[in-house]
């Protein structure tokens, strides 16, 4: 299933983000600084960052930010266009990217993780907030989850 955030997703993304997600690869066409930088990467790295990529220029877009290359600079972190900030994230099965204006918001992360099961009370309370772990509980109460 694929999902794609128009909307800020309120759970995941702070108020004035945009978040973009996708549980498949697709074909783009990378800037030339990003192809570049990928490459020498084998056919799965090169679908992460090119499907993680596709999801931060469509975060942009509904921003009104028109996108250039995100190629990764010093400690791995792409340069986002003046005036935002961003964060890609891409593991088995999942791609996302988190976008805002750099107004209200100096940084701004996103990651994931293959779904190996419950977290423990104590890491999901050191990484979550309670509104957040309220909402784990309606969501495995209506779409539980077999592992």
């Amino acid at each position: 299933m694929t999902y794609l955030a128009l909307e800020p997703a309120p759970v995941l993304a702070p108020r004035g983000t945009i978040m973009v997600e996708f549980r498949h690869d697709i074909a783009i066409r990378l800037f030339p600084e990003e192809e570049d930088h990928i490459r020498s990467a084998g056919p799965s790295r090169r679908r992460e960052f090119t499907t993680a990529r596709w999801c931060a220029r469509e975060a942009l877009r509904q921003l009104g930010v028109t996108p250039g290359p995100l190629v990764p600079g010093n400690g791995g972190l792409p340069a986002w266009p003046p005036g935002t900030i961003g964060s890609l994230t891409h593991c088995i099965g999942y791609r996302a990217a988190v976008a805002t204006t750099a107004t209200y918001y100096r940084a701004t992360g996103i990651d994931a993780l293959p779904h190996t099961g419950p977290l423990c009370d104590s890491v999901l309370a050191r990484i979550s907030t309670v509104k957040e772990r309220d909402r784990l509980r309606i969501l495995e109460h209506d779409a539980p989850v077999v592992v």
